[in-house]
Parts: C-alpha cells; sequence; structure tokens
C-alpha cells in the first residue's frame, strides 16, 4: 500500500566547471559544466490529497504547495518549478491524483545553487513514490528534462559532466569534499547574467585537471582547476558582486569561485578545514557543506 507521506531532500548543486560553448537555435546557450551534489538541501514533503482535502479546486491532478521559510516573493501556484514537476508527472503517468506539497526552504533563491531545480528533482522523486507510479530514474529524468536544464541532474545528484543545456549528462566519479559557501544578501537573474555575455566566447578550458582532482578527492587540486566563463558577465550585472568577490579572496585566497550565474561562491576545503565564517563584505554569511 502506497505510505500517507513521503520525505525529501532536496539537495542543491554546484558548477565546478562551466563553460559557455555556443548560442542555440531554442534560445539557450549551449554549456559544458561539472555538476556536484552538495549536502545543503530543501526539505520536501508530499501527500496524497482526497477530494475533501484537495481544498476549492477539485479538478483532476491538482497541486498544492505550501513554504515555510526562504524567500516570501517564491510563488507557490503552477509557475513553482515543483509543482510543474508534480503535474507533469502525473500527467505522464496517466494519474488523476491529488498532490499536496510542503517545502522548508534553505537553498537561497537566485544563487546559481539551483534550488527551485532541486525542488522539482525532489517533487518527481517524492510524487513518484508516493503513489507507487513505478517510474524509473531514467523516466524521471525525461520528465525533468522538459522543466528545466539542471534538473535532470539533481534526479539522480552525484557528479557529472552536462552538455547541451545541461541535460546530456554523463557520470564522472568523485570523492568527498566540504566547501566554504559564500552567500551575498542579492540574488542575480540567470537570464541577465547570459544576456550579458560578450558576443565572442572566450577560448575553450579544458576539465581534464578537475575530473582528475575529483576523483582524488584533493581539496587544493580542486580548487586550483574550477572555472566559470559567467563571472565577468555577472559583475557587470551587478558590480556589488566583485566588492563581495574580491573580499572573500583576499580571506580565503584566489581561488573562490561563482556557481551556475551567481551570486553563491564557493571554495573547496579539506574535510575539518576551520575557514573564517564571518567578516566578508556587505553582509555576506558564509557555511561549510560537504559532497552529498
Amino acid at each position: 500500500m502506497p505510505p500517507a507521506e513521503v520525505r525529501e531532500l532536496c539537495r542543491a548543486k554546484l558548477n565546478l566547471f562551466l563553460e559557455v560553448v555556443g548560442r542555440r537555435a531554442d534560445g539557450f546557450h549551449e554549456i559544458v559544466t561539472v555538476f556536484h551534489e552538495i549536502g545543503l538541501a530543501d526539505e520536501l514533503v508530499a501527500r496524497a490529497l482526497d477530494a475533501d482535502r484537495a481544498g476549492e479546486n477539485r479538478a483532476a491532478r491538482s497541486v498544492t504547495l505550501q513554504i515555510e521559510g526562504g524567500d516570501a516573493t517564491i510563488p507557490t501556484g503552477p509557475e513553482n518549478l515543483a509543482v510543474r514537476a508534480a503535474q507533469l508527472l502525473l500527467e505522464r503517468a496517466g494519474s488523476d491524483a491529488s498532490v499536496g506539497l510542503r517545502l522548508r526552504k534553505r537553498i537561497p533563491a537566485g544563487g546559481g545553487l539551483g534550488g527551485g531545480s532541486a525542488d522539482a528533482a525532489g517533487t518527481l522523486r517524492a510524487v513518484n513514490r508516493l503513489l507507487g507510479l513505478g517510474a524509473s530514474t531514467e523516466d524521471l529524468e525525461t520528465v525533468a528534462a522538459d522543466l528545466g536544464s539542471d534538473v535532470p541532474f539533481l534526479v539522480r545528484g552525484g557528479s557529472a559532466i552536462g552538455r547541451g543545456r545541461g541535460e546530456r549528462l554523463e557520470p564522472v566519479p568523485s570523492a568527498g569534499l566540504s566547501f566554504v559557501l559564500l552567500f551575498p544578501r542579492f540574488g542575480l537573474e540567470t537570464g541577465a547574467v547570459y544576456r550579458a555575455l560578450p558576443s565572442h566566447l572566450p577560448a575553450r578550458q579544458s576539465m581534464g585537471r578537475l575530473r582528475i582532482a575529483l576523483e582524488s578527492g584533493n581539496a587544493a587540486a580542486v580548487a586550483g582547476a574550477t572555472f566559470n566563463a559567467l563571472e565577468a558577465p555577472a559583475l557587470s550585472v551587478d558590480p556589488r558582486l566583485g566588492l563581495v568577490m574580491d573580499g572573500c579572496r583576499a580571506r580565503l585566497g584566489s581561488h573562490v569561485r561563482m556557481t551556475g550565474s551567481g551570486s553563491t561562491l564557493f571554495l573547496p576545503v579539506a574535510h575539518g578545514h576551520e575557514a573564517p565564517l564571518g567578516g566578508f563584505p556587505l553582509g555576506t554569511t558564509a557555511q561549510v557543506v560537504r559532497s552529498a
């Protein structure tokens, strides 16, 4: 018998390497990235709703969402990626069930950590288990590809090279790492950062050193091999990020890097490393997390 409720951790990701290699006819950019799942996570509870508990909207496949914590402006309707994920999975499975979702947000919005994508991926896993739909991980990744570029990776997690929009995945071996995460008090809009890319894309970079370093678990080697082509565009979109980055690098070293389209910064460190967690510019806060 299916469970009355299902709990899932919706884990964030880092882009340890991100290169933009071209523009696509569909308006997206062609990228090569190295995703790495980390322990920072939103918490999701999914419940099946009967007609009386589904609220005023009693139509088949209704999905309700409550959010605790996080940004009060995060939508809870069909524009929310977790709601869309549940609706799409129900549609693909031919299920008329109604589902209630409750999210406790811990991943900051607009930080380049894939919070919305993580919630969508966690929702796919949770609803699949809740209703006994029997979808495989590969099935869920296929649904995820229609939701967003990061969602397929976050369905499976671990470490992987992402190509295309990020949805074509090649798992890569990696040892566990720790990271200092640095959270500015402002986010960046992904579209604005990509629009700020120069018309002439920078020369290609190699991820070979990073793959070797990841497998060895050598934090210093990983830190020295990280790369993000979106850093310069992000700095042009919001110059405050430059002040934060300069201040964090002054305290933690030159290998502090931005993840995704920002604004979160990170630094790989050895387990047990005691990094300073205060005194960063513009109210930036810090947290140490491990690989998932």
